[in-house]
């Protein structure tokens, strides 16, 4: 019962939306808006017998989802602001596995603010680098 009540939502919803049509209506939607997302995503799957070995089965994908979309608009009587972002993040996962992520950006007003605002953030990069090499030295 449950899954002809499931099947019936996706089938009714695919066909009011259009299947293609719903990831690109979700993208449209979010690129028009200040957002910033990051997190893990888990998608798993289980069969309850697979047919070839008699036995469950079991599929889990995990992966890291990591987005920005911002929409500036800067009335024409002012001056776009010079400003940057950065984050060094170093994760460790439950199977073990370890990341070192470094993202950083920015928006200048001129040429001199953007050389300047990239020198400073490849300074912050190469700083974060050498902290987490130091952790993990400490560390072995």
């Amino acid at each position: 019962m449950r899954k002809i009540v499931l099947l019936t939502g996706i089938i009714a919803g695919s066909l009011l939306t259009g299947c293609a049509s719903t990831g690109k209506q979700v993208a449209e939607s979010a690129s028009g808006k200040n957002l910033g997302l990051d997190g893990y995503v888990m998608l798993g799957e289980l069969e309850t017998a697979n047919p070839d070995t008699v036995t469950p089965q079991g599929k889990i994908i995990i992966g890291r989802l990591t987005y920005k979309s911002r929409k500036v608009g800067i009335p024409a009587d002012q001056k776009v602001p010079t400003t940057g972002y950065f984050k060094a993040t170093r994760t460790k996962s439950l199977f073990g596995t370890e990341e070192e992520i470094i993202e950083y950006d920015y928006t200048a007003g001129s040429d001199a603010d953007a050389k300047a605002a990239l020198e400073a953030l490849e300074a912050k990069k190469r700083e974060a680098e050498q902290a987490f090499q130091q952790q993990s030295s400490a560390l072995k």
